[in-house]
């Protein structure tokens, strides 16, 4: 099937995506990884025509919700195929070993070549960011959709039925739409779907922070909202003031009702200073923080260990 080849160094949302689940407190799931040309690769190396491709696709996407026989029937009997091509396909996407058997039959293809190579980049360039056991290559994902053009991925969690995010490459969908041909990838959320995995536990963290970032004046702002990002980037979860008022007051009930373990103060002593004070909101301890130091000093006493 003709395709548009992958653009190489380049990641959906599974970055953003995972990091958003990771803080909403989603401590089990995982992403399923493929790529529209490793399946169109595999069409190929089966020798299935052209014309049937985005047929056969759309069928092969229900394995997740069909038993495999009945997906065989309806490749035959819908999409055109020979029992034999049909039962190949279907036996080589339900396998237990069902990575090996596709990267092996895509030796044959150079179009399923490029499809591997798009994944192996994708799974390098997020080594770092997310657990392997979080992510993995997953054959038998499908995600029927004929605007995807590279990258696809999806989201499950146990217990959970279908996914809870989905996404992909879709370069060229914004021109068809009538904007301006670019490349384009992302993904959602299935927000009624996240919902049920949060109830069950002892408290609701993503109504909570752990370190709340007050706003004392015009000035100040523009540091606080820097060091709010600082602090977010080494995993605590935190929240910065945007009420109307910057009564100091006011700011400490905000805290208190986020149910935040740190208050961050930065204000004009502090600024001159290039300072912060750190607020133990339980004890109510402060203490002096240089401004650089902070978001490390409060990764350090949030960590799960303190």
């Amino acid at each position: 099937m003709a395709s548009r080849p992958p653009r190489q160094g380049t990641v959906p949302g599974v970055r953003p995506l995972h990091d958003v689940l990771a803080a909403l407190g989603v401590h089990e799931f995982r992403f399923l990884v493929n790529s529209r040309h490793a399946l169109f690769g595999l069409l190929e190396a089966y020798e299935v025509p052209d014309e049937l491709g985005s047929g056969v696709l759309i069928t092969l996407d229900k394995l997740d919700k069909l038993a495999p026989a009945a997906v065989v029937t309806e490749l035959v009997s819908s999409r055109g195929l020979s029992p034999e091509t049909a039962e190949g396909l279907v036996e080589d996407l339900t396998a237990t070993d069902s990575v090996e058997r596709v990267t092996t039959r895509l030796k044959s293809s150079e179009t399923g070549q490029a499809g591997l190579a798009e994944v192996d980049r994708l799974l390098e360039l997020t080594k770092d960011a997310i657990p392997s056991e979080r992510i993995g290559f997953t054959p038998n994902l499908v995600r029927g959709l004929d605007y995807y053009t590279g990258i696809i991925f999806e989201v499950v969690a146990p217990g959970t039925p279908g996914s809870i995010a989905s996404g992909g490459r879709y370069d060229g969908l914004i021109g068809k739409l009538g904007g301006k041909d670019s490349p384009a990838c992302g993904g959602s959320l299935g927000i009624e779907r996240i919902l049920p995995l949060l109830t069950d536990a002892d408290e609701a963290p993503y109504s909570q922070i752990d370190v709340a970032v007050t706003v004392m004046g015009e000035e100040q702002s523009a540091d606080s909202f820097r060091l709010a990002e600082r602090i977010r980037r080494t995993g605590v979860r935190t929240g910065i003031y945007l009420g109307s008022s910057g009564k100091f007051a006011k700011q400490m009930k905000w805290a208190g009702d986020q149910g935040a373990r740190f208050c961050v103060i930065y204000g004009a002593n502090e600024r001159e200073a290039d300072t912060v004070t750190l607020r133990d909101m339980e004890s109510g301890e402060q203490t002096q923080v240089p401004f650089d130091q902070a978001a490390d000093e409060l990764s350090r006493r949030c960590a799960p260990s303190n």
